[in-house]
């Protein structure tokens, strides 16, 4: 910036710098000695023209803001049953139509929202989901404490440390009635 390179604590900086740099690695070559020690002087880069361009300066772009930037459902992970099981996938964006206008009606209410959804499964296949069973997929995942449940598919290992229970240690006797209180203390498990 212009005002940092007149502020003269800056100047004094950069000159420290260039000090430093230069008491490490020595006095550098320009661009005119590169040929002299075999090097080949690197071309100067010319200004990338398109067809539709007649000077040298590029055009400012206006930044695109679609309808469906920052919508809450775009990227959310979520399961989805599909007939005995639950599947996997990704909501990667809504569904349009030939016009390219997206299909439904947005709405601040999960239950007036009409949106459709394009969800990507891991074997590639896309499906397509309404606002309302992706919200529903959505929350049915989360405890009331915003807490992921997560679904396992096998277990592969345990492991048991010195301080797990054992079944005598786990029993407990209260007015002379003893029963068994179950724990996982020190047990560990490994799922896929």
């Amino acid at each position: 910036m212009p005002e940092e390179l007149a502020d003269p604590i800056k100047q004094d900086r950069m000159k420290a710098f260039l000090w430093s740099a230069e008491e490490w690695w020595g006095n550098c070559l320009v661009r005119g000695q590169l040929e002299d020690v075999g090097l080949i002087d690197m071309p100067e880069p010319q200004p990338y023209l398109d067809n539709h361009q007649i000077d040298k300066t590029f055009p400012t772009l206006k930044e695109e803001v679609t309808s469906e930037a920052g919508d809450k459902y775009i990227q959310a992970s979520i399961m989805i049953p599909c007939g005995n099981i639950f599947a996997h996938g990704t909501v990667v964006s809504c569904k349009r139509n030939a016009k390219g206008s997206i299909i439904g009606h947005a709405h601040g209410s999960p239950i007036l929202d009409s949106w459709i959804y394009d969800m990507e499964f891991a074997d590639d296949k896309v499906t397509s989901l309404n606002a309302n069973a992706t919200a529903k997929a959505m929350y049915a995942q989360c405890d009331p404490g915003s807490n992921d449940y997560i679904l396992l598919d096998k277990l592969i290992d345990v492991r048991r440390t010195d301080d797990a229970l054992t079944l005598d240690q786990q029993k407990i006797t209260v007015n002379d009635t003893t029963c068994q209180c179950k724990s996982t203390k020190g047990w560990f498990i490994c799922c896929q």
